[in-house]
């Protein structure tokens, strides 16, 4: 299954403060971005709070960002940069889409309040299968276009054909994502256990593979960590 701890090439967020999973009142709705569709991959959300595009932020990868971020943390002199902050913890906020469009509109009121605690960054779940692409992408798109915000998209090869994830992959960039969270994922519902699509990945290591062949350096790839082993793998010596 998927694990909370996040990595990013070899440094890891084990000392952010992740704030998940806020509770949502669906009774305030304000903002609507379900126009933005698969098929239109270049559309951004619509919105009544916002009407122009937040260029003042400059996309960057979440590890480039911990890493300038310890680069200008580390004392005069310094060789390395510290290994944690020594200033105050970073952190970050994980939305997950929405079952209702009313919840949808609330939570793009949320994320206009909330990155005003500046975050480092946001992450966005998925759903199995890919069944809140049309949410997961268009809550990333309005995250970074209207907020100024870095959004690390979670994407996992659970009911994905190579295709599907390619095609996924495609609207990401288009919608401005530069940060992707490679995830086995869960059994999909009704299974037992968890098990590949015929035409898809057999665990995240293939995805990374395969983002990095066909995407090259475009995205910042973080994946799930699993400090005691991996709860189906053979062992700590075996898995590294």
């Amino acid at each position: 299954g998927s694990s909370r701890t996040h990595s990013l090439t070899s440094l890891t967020l084990t000392h952010c403060l992740l704030l998940r999973h806020l509770p949502l009142d669906i009774n305030q709705g304000r903002l609507t971005a379900l126009d933005h569709t698969i098929q239109k991959k270049t559309s951004v959300p619509h919105t009544t709070r916002h009407t122009t595009t937040n260029t003042s932020h400059i996309k960057m990868k979440i590890i480039e960002k911990i890493l300038k971020i310890r680069s200008e943390r580390a004392l005069p002199g310094a060789v390395e940069p510290p290994p944690a902050p020594t200033v105050q913890p970073y952190f970050s906020f994980e939305f997950f889409p929405p079952k209702t469009e009313a919840g949808l509109d609330n939570l793009y009121e949320r994320i206009d309040r909330m990155k005003d605690l500046e975050p480092l960054f946001i992450d966005v779940t998925w759903g199995a299968g890919g069944k809140t692409e049309r949410e997961t992408l268009s809550i990333a798109s309005y995250a970074q276009q209207y907020c100024g915000l870095d959004v690390l998209m979670h994407l996992t090869c659970t009911g994905l054909s190579k295709e599907a994830v390619r095609s996924a992959l495609e609207a990401a960039r288009d919608a401005g994502v530069h940060n992707i969270l490679a995830l086995r994922g869960d059994a999909g519902k009704g299974q037992s256990a968890w098990a590949p699509h015929p035409q898809g990945f057999k665990n995240a290591t293939e995805l990374v593979r395969f983002i990095r062949e066909e995407f090259g350096d475009h995205f910042g790839i973080a994946v799930a960590g699993h400090p005691e082993g991996h709860i189906e793998g053979e062992g700590v010596d075996k898995d590294l």
